[in-house]
C-alpha cells in the first residue's frame, strides 16, 4: 500500500477515510481517519514498510496487549489488520489529545500531580493483568481535555510491553536495551531481559521528579554517561531542589527511583495509592523506609566530604551529625499496620453485574499472613504481598465498599471503593462497543426491553443511542447544499419515534397547556401529534427533560456515515419502507413505527415521511467549509428548519438531506432527543 495520502477524504482500502497525518516515525505513520462502517474517528497507525520478523511481531503484540486492557486511563484499540498488506492498529482518537511532555508547561503542579497519579493507575490495571510497558515516559501519556476542560490523561504505545507470564518471549535478547533513555529503570540500561512492573514504576518516578521540578533527575554528556548515572548515582534529593516541597512527595519520588527493583512500589498501582494518599492529606507509606534506605547510603560519601550534617527533620526528628563518631543511630522501625491495594475494580466504576470480583494485595513488613474482609464477606486469611480476588454482592445504584485488614499484632487498615452498579439488560452484550452510551446512563433514563432502547422516564420516549461521528452533510441538490463536512464530537440519545397524542395530551393535562388544534383525519394516542407550533415543541421538551436536535444532529441521526439518500439506503421509498406521497396503506398520518423496515442506521424510525419534524436550527444556506457540532441561530423573520417530508408530500422532502421551512399544519411534528 505504500504511504498514505494526508488529502482529505482519501479512502484507505475502503475500511477507513484518512483526513489527516497526526505525526510518524522512522517504520511507522498515524493518521486522523474515519473507520467508514461506523463513522467512528481513530487514530490509524500504520507500517510504512514491509517488517522484519521481529517489528511485526511487536506491531501485533502492541494490538494483543492493548486490547487486553479495559480501563477509561488506557488508549483503547478499536481494529488490527492489513491494509494493502501493511499492519495497521485503529486506536480511539483522544479527543484535543496532546502529550503530557507538551502540556506540562501549561499544568500547575497539583494538576501535574493528579494525572500522574491516574496514569500510575492505568499503568497498575495493566500490571494487575501481567503487562508491563516498558517505555513509559511523556510522549505515551495523552492529555485529553474533552471533559468540560478538566484535563485526563490516558497511557498510549504499548509497543514494548510484554506480559509478565509469557516466559518464552524472544522479541529482546540479554543485553539489548529496551525504552527511552531518560526514562529507563537501571535494570534496563544494564540490558537485563527479566523486566517487571517496578520498571514502570521507575519511569513514572522520573516523570513525576520531572513534574514536581521542572527538571530530570538523571542527565548525562552522552548515552553512556547517562545510562551509567542511571546504574550507579542516587538522584539529587527533591528538596534540596526544592525546600518547600512536602516531605512525603519527597519520600514517593524517593522510593519510587530506588535502584533496587526490590525496594520501589512493587506495581504502579501502590504508586497511586501513595500519591492519592498524599493528595487526601493522609500519611503516605513511602516515607517508612524509602528515606532511611537512601540516607544510609548517601552517608558515606557524605563522611568522606567533610564534616556534613544531614537534617531529617521530620523523619527521625533529628539531625545526624557526621562530625561525631558518637552520633546516635536510627532506632529500628516499630512495627507498622497492613497496607492495602485495591487492584481492581477501580473507584468510581460503573459495573454492569451485582456481584462485582474484587481483586485486592495486601502488604505487611512484620507478617507472613493478614486477616482481610472484603464488604460483607467473612474475613478471609491471605498471605501478605500476594493478590487475591473475592466476590462481593453490591446492590444497584451507589455503593461504598470497605475493604478491612488486620495482622498478627492487631494493627489495622481500611480503604474503601466508591461503585456505581448499572445492571445491563442481556441485549446490552450484544451491541458493539460505538453503539453502547457510557454507564452510568444519565439521571432520568433507564433500559428499555427492546435491543437499544432506553426510556425517558418522565414522558416514556423511547430513545436510541447517536454516537458521535463523522459526516458529509448536504447535497448538491438545489436548496440542500452545498455538501460539507460535520464532525459530532457528542453523541446523543435520539427519539426513536415522533411525539405522539398521548404523549402530548399528557403533557397538557399536567401544564394546563391548550392542545393543538385537531387534524381533519383520524387519529389515535399512538400517531404522531401535529398541528404544533414551536414553541409548543420547546415547552413540551422542557418538561420532559429533553430537547430538539440541531439539523446535524438529525441528518446523522438519518444518514450515519455512509451518505445514504434515506435512512434505510439509497434506493427509493417502497411501500413497506416509509408513508411518503400516500404510497402507502395509509391516507394520512400513520402509528409511530409502522414501517420498521425504514430505521436509520441507529434505530430511529419515521425520519423520512409520516410528519414533517421541527429541529433547533435556523433556516439558512449551509456553509462550504467543514464544520464541528454546528448550531444555526435563527435569523429574524426566518422560520426553523425542518426535516422529513410527510405523508402527503414528494419524496424530495423526505430524503435525509431534504429541508424546508416550518410552520404548524397538519403535517408538522417533532421528534425530541436528549444530551448524555
Amino acid at each position: 500500500m505504500g504511504d498514505l495520502t494526508a488529502d482529505r477524504g482519501h479512502r484507505a482500502d475502503e475500511r477507513f477515510r484518512v483526513l489527516e497525518e497526526l505525526g510518524r516515525g522512522a517504520v511507522g505513520v498515524v493518521y486522523r481517519a474515519v473507520e467508514v462502517a461506523t463513522g467512528r474517528e481513530v487514530a490509524l497507525k500504520v507500517l510504512l514498510e514491509r517488517p522484519d520478523p521481529t517489528r511485526l511481531a511487536r506491531f501485533e503484540r502492541e494490538g494483543q496487549v492493548t486490547a487486553a486492557l479495559d480501563h477509561p486511563g488506557v488508549v483503547r484499540v478499536h481494529a488490527a489488520g492489513a491494509l494493502g498488506g501493511q499492519p495497521f492498529l485503529a486506536y480511539e482518537l483522544v479527543p484535543g489529545g496532546e502529550t503530557f511532555a507538551d502540556a506540562r508547561g501549561q499544568l500547575d503542579r497539583s494538576t501535574r500531580l493528579r494525572l500522574l497519579r491516574d496514569a500510575a493507575a492505568a499503568v497498575g490495571h495493566a500490571h494487575a493483568r501481567g503487562v508491563v510497558h516498558r517505555d513509559l515516559k511523556p510522549a505515551n501519556v495523552l492529555v485529553d481535555r474533552s471533559s468540560g476542560g478538566v484535563p485526563r490523561v490516558r497511557v498510549a504505545d504499548f509497543g514494548m510491553a510484554r506480559l509478565t507470564s509469557d516466559t518464552h518471549e524472544r522479541l529482546t535478547r540479554t543485553g539489548v536495551i529496551v525504552g527511552t533513555p531518560h526514562y529507563m529503570a537501571p535494570e534496563q540500561a544494564a540490558g537485563e531481559r527479566e523486566v517487571g512492573a517496578p520498571a514502570d514504576v521507575w519511569a513514572l518516578g522520573v516523570m513525576l521528579y520531572e513534574a514536581l521540578l521542572d527538571e530530570l533527575p538523571f542527565d548525562g554528556e552522552s548515552l553512556q554517561v547517562l545510562l551509567a548515572r542511571i546504574c550507579a548515582v542516587d538522584p539529587r534529593p527533591p528538596r534540596e531542589v526544592d525546600p518547600a516541597l512536602a516531605p512525603d512527595l519527597e519520600a514517593i519520588v524517593l522510593r519510587a527511583l530506588e535502584r533496587d527493583p526490590a525496594s520501589r512500589y512493587p506495581d504502579a498501582a501502590a504508586l497511586a495509592d501513595d500519591l492519592e494518599a498524599f493528595l487526601r492529606g493522609e500519611a503516605v507509606g513511602a516515607r517508612r523506609g524509602s528515606i532511611r534506605r537512601w540516607l544510609r547510603r548517601r552517608r558515606g560519601p557524605l563522611l568522606a566530604s567533610g564534616a556534613v550534617a544531614l537534617s531529617v527533620g521530620a523523619v527521625t526528628g533529628a539531625a545526624l551529625a557526621t562530625s561525631s563518631p558518637t552520633a546516635p543511630q536510627a532506632a529500628p522501625a516499630a512495627p507498622t499496620a497492613p497496607t492495602i491495594h485495591v487492584l481492581a475494580p477501580d473507584d468510581g466504576a460503573t459495573m454492569t453485574e451485582a456481584t462485582v470480583v474484587f481483586e485486592v494485595r495486601v502488604d505487611d513488613p512484620d507478617d507472613r499472613f493478614v486477616e482481610v474482609q472484603v464488604g460483607g464477606r467473612a474475613p478471609l486469611r491471605v498471605a501478605a504481598g500476594r493478590p487475591f480476588t473475592t466476590r462481593v454482592e453490591v446492590a444497584q445504584g451507589a455503593n461504598r465498599v470497605a475493604v478491612r485488614a488486620r495482622d498478627a499484632a492487631g494493627h489495622e487498615a481500611r480503604v474503601e471503593r466508591a461503585l456505581r452498579v448499572e445492571v445491563t439488560p442481556g441485549w446490552w452484550a450484544s451491541l458493539d462497543d460505538h453503539r453502547r452510551p457510557a454507564l452510568p446512563l444519565p439521571s432520568g433514563l433507564r433500559f428499555g426491553e427492546g435491543t437499544g432502547e432506553y426510556v425517558n422516564e418522565r414522558d416514556g420516549s423511547l430513545l436510541v443511542w447517536v454516537p458521535p461521528g463523522h459526516f458529509t452533510m448536504g447535497s448538491p441538490q438545489p436548496g440542500e447544499g452545498p455538501p460539507h463536512e460535520v464532525r459530532l464530537t457528542r453523541g446523543l440519545f435520539m427519539g426513536k419515534h415522533e411525539v405522539t397524542w398521548g404523549q402530548y395530551r399528557r403533557f397538557c393535562q399536567e401544564t394546563g397547556r391548550a392542545l393543538p388544534r385537531p387534524p381533519s383525519f383520524a387519529v389515535t394516542d399512538e400517531h404522531p401529534v401535529v398541528n404544533v407550533e414551536l414553541e409548543d415543541c420547546l415547552a413540551y421538551c422542557a418538561w420532559a427533560g429533553l430537547r430538539l436536535p440541531t439539523e446535524a444532529e438529525w441528518e446523522w441521526a438519518a444518514r450515519g456515515a455512509d451518505g445514504r439518500l434515506y435512512p434505510w439506503g439509497d434506493h427509493p421509498p417502497r411501500p413497506h419502507d416509509a408513508n411518503i406521497a400516500n404510497r402507502d396503506r395509509f391516507e394520512d398520518t400513520s402509528p409511530v413505527g409502522s414501517f420498521p423496515a425504514g430505521a436509520s442506521p441507529w434505530g430511529c424510525l419515521d425520519m423520512a415521511g409520516n410528519a414533517f419534524e421541527w429541529t433547533a436550527d435556523g433556516f439558512a444556506p449551509h456553509p462550504s467549509t467543514p464544520q464541528v457540532d454546528p448550531v444555526v441561530p435563527p435569523e429574524p423573520g426566518r422560520l426553523r428548519v425542518v426535516k422529513g417530508g410527510a405523508f402527503e408530500l414528494p419524496e424530495p422532502l423526505a430524503r435525509s438531506t431534504g429541508r424546508t421551512e416550518g410552520w404548524a399544519s397538519e403535517c408538522q411534528g417533532f421528534r425530541a432527543c436528549r444530551s448524555p
